[in-house]
């Protein structure tokens, strides 16, 4: 299926292992319509990572295009301009403006796709177009800590469990909460809707970055966010792929959140391990929730 109710990814890119995993929410299989989230990675040339993660807004009929054309075209550009010495600000302008572009491009395709309609009412009213919220990261090893950049729009949020301790999943974008600290934001083709949201901080070399959608954050990880965090410390990689351990987790039934009938979407960064397990990926390119694109291969058109 070019679009799957569920997709999941572990490797190991240098010092770090990457897990993404992706679920159709209740809301969508009822309705027979695709997942509207995605996610995206590849590594830095200084052994670093790039992620992202996009939850593409259900009042667009075309959000998944434009979430899986905002996640690759944020990582690709922050990829990109890793080399360059301009804040961080600079470059998260740079990624956000990729994204849009490659968001405007995606849905201008979307008619002739078979499986993606043209616009919802709500967002024609809006004269807004196909819409995402977007999150991504930059994580880089330091000589003994991990340096983190993160930018966020809207409600997807980017998180932490530390090495040490025994405290849950921590927010990293969002410390009040989203209605505390920002109004949810989205990104269109040429709109965009409430601020971004961009900081940086130094964390252990035993910690593990998360970014999930609000279906993600707001049902299973914060309904079970020790039991997450617990699993995450107590991994080792003899055991097994942290992935098969975190799946029934992300798959869990919680009653009572609305959001639990959202789709959920998450990745997480975080030490590699040493395990035989997963095998390095040297590869420069983009690892995608639909499939691994390559730099030559990646389509300029539509990210997907």
């Amino acid at each position: 299926s070019e679009h799957p109710s569920e997709c999941s990814d572990e490797r190991v890119f240098g010092p770090f292992r990457f897990i993404g995993m992706s679920i159709i929410g209740s809301k969508n299989q009822a309705n027979g319509t695709p997942r509207e989230d995605a996610y995206a990675a590849a590594p830095l040339p200084g052994g670093g990572l790039v992620v992202a993660v996009a939850d593409g807004v259900s009042a667009a009929d075309s959000s998944r295009v434009a979430a899986m054309a905002a996640a690759t075209a944020a990582v690709r550009c922050v990829g990109d301009s890793s080399a360059n010495p301009a804040s961080w600000e600079s470059r998260c302008q740079l990624a956000v403006k990729a994204a849009q572009d490659a968001i405007a491009v995606a849905e201008s395709f979307a008619p002739d796709r078979p499986d993606v309609r043209v616009l919802g009412a709500m967002d024609q009213l809006r004269g807004n177009g196909a819409s995402t919220t977007l999150a991504f990261a930059e994580v880089c090893p330091l000589e003994s800590e991990v340096q983190l950049h993160w930018c966020a729009l809207g409600d997807t949020q980017v998180m932490r469990v530390k090495g040490l301790g025994l405290g849950p999943v921590e927010p990293v974008s969002h410390p009040g909460g989203v209605s505390g600290d920002h109004a949810p934001g989205q990104l269109g083709g040429t709109t965009m809707h409430g601020d971004p949201m961009l900081g940086e901080v130094k964390i252990g070399l035993g910690d593990w970055v998360l970014i999930g959608t609000d279906g993600a954050v707001e049902a299973p990880l914060r309904a079970r966010s020790r039991e997450f965090a617990a699993t995450i410390r107590a991994w080792a990689p003899s055991d097994s792929n942290l992935r098969d351990l975190l799946q029934p987790l992300m798959q869990a039934q919680v009653k009572g959140v609305f959001a639990a009938r959202d789709d959920r979407t998450a990745i997480f960064v975080g030490p590699a391990g040493g395990s035989a397990t997963v095998a390095p990926q040297p590869s420069a390119g983009v690892v995608a929730s639909e499939v691994e694109f390559d730099d030559e291969s990646l389509p300029e058109s539509d990210g997907d």
